[in-house]
């Protein structure tokens, strides 16, 4: 059950060596944030929300760094890293 939640509402899929983010929140919803572990390694995931859209992500930060697509990279280097997704309308 936990994990289909974190799959189909809070839109993480775990792909081996990827982690695709692709929420589907309520609109009411600010956004969240989880913390995720990939073996020894913790990813503070931070899902703003600041136009209140149900889907759409606009970009994707890994530690400050922007995302070309909605996967993040896991590597299990025993360190913490922040990912921050900001959902909203498209600026393209």
């Amino acid at each position: 059950m936990y994990r289909l939640g974190l799959e189909a509402l809070l839109g993480f899929k775990n792909n081996g060596d990827d982690l695709r983010v692709d929420p589907v929140l309520p609109p009411a919803w600010d956004g969240y944030e989880i913390r995720y572990r990939f073996g020894e390694t913790i990813y503070k995931i931070q899902v703003d929300n600041p136009e209140h859209v149900t889907r759409r992500v606009r970009q994707i930060l890994l530690d400050g760094q922007p995302l070309k697509n909605r996967s993040v990279p896991l590597v299990d280097d025993h360190q913490e890293h922040r990912v921050v997704v900001t959902m909203g309308k498209s600026t393209e």
